[in-house]
């Protein structure tokens, strides 16, 4: 798939007025201010998993339209077990 935002992998930096994603580069892709809530770094984490998820799903979809099953504890449920683990601990 062919896509027009900054290539993944992103990844969630404390800073010191909140949490910035950064692109592997260390270049910045965006910043995700502190609203003073415990909210903060867990939006960062999961807006830094965009890119992975973006590109399972392109997968998953790729799967359905092949016929492919896709079934319990198989490699490919790992996958999507790690990435929602990710973006949410």
């Amino acid at each position: 798939m062919k896509t027009k935002h900054t290539p993944g992998p992103w990844m969630a930096v404390k800073r010191q007025d909140g949490w910035a994603i950064e692109a592997e580069n260390g270049s910045p892709v965006a910043e995700q201010m502190n609203n003073g809530s415990d909210m903060g770094e867990a939006d960062a984490k999961l807006i830094a998993c965009t890119p992975d998820m973006l590109e399972l799903l392109d997968f998953i979809n790729d799967a359905i339209n092949s016929n492919i099953r896709i079934v319990k504890d198989s490699p490919l449920h790992d996958d999507i077990r790690n990435l929602l683990r990710r973006a949410t601990e």
